[in-house]
């Protein structure tokens, strides 16, 4: 009951942070406000695919889709799967497989030029066979991220973007260790 509480409080602080950039980064009409704007002006989509191989292979595919409230400003969430290998798990001859889904809500404000902060609310339920005991064992991950980055335009609606984000819910269980890095690519935004 009060893990699901603080979610909610993290849920919340997230979409508080948007509207608080609404208001902290209010559009001039001269920069091209998003009011009277069609749908298709204001969604923005994108993610990331994250691919490691040798004794850890991982397979990570993270799309995006977003909802721009202003020019600065935009929410959006991202379904995530991830496929982790383990070869010779604990120097043993055993290999563990990891299945998690799972899926973020994110809030960006850009700034300035490309530059661009970000909140994240994550939550992943990890699926795997533990070697050393019966059956599939389920775990449930949250995390909150804050963070920065920058934006490339790449030609069109199109960029390419790298950011640096903090775990503030860094636990012995998370995928994650701090800083975490992420790149990929944005259409529309």
């Amino acid at each position: 009951m009060k893990r699901t509480y603080i979610q909610y409080r993290i849920l919340f602080l997230t979409l508080a942070l948007a509207l608080w950039g609404i208001k902290a980064f209010p559009q001039n009409e001269h920069e091209g406000s998003l009011r009277g704007a069609p749908l298709s002006e204001r969604l923005f989509f994108g993610g990331g695919l994250g691919l490691q191989f040798g004794t850890l292979t991982l397979i990570d595919i993270s799309p995006m889709i977003g909802y721009k409230l202003t020019n600065r400003i935009g929410i959006g969430v991202s379904p995530t799967y991830k496929f982790y290998r383990y070869r010779n798990y604990f120097g043993s001859d055993l290999d563990l497989k990891t299945n998690a889904l799972g899926g973020s809500v994110f809030t960006r404000c850009y700034i300035y030029n490309g530059l661009f902060a970000q909140a994240e609310y994550e939550y992943l339920n990890y699926r795997y066979n533990d070697p050393y005991a019966s059956g599939k064992l389920s775990k449930d991950i949250w995390s909150l991220f804050l963070g920065g980055g920058y934006s490339q335009p790449v030609g069109g609606r199109a960029s390419l973007y790298l950011m640096v984000l903090w775990n503030l819910h860094d636990t012995a269980d998370s995928p994650y260790t701090n800083p975490v890095v992420r790149g990929g690519l944005s259409l529309g935004f």
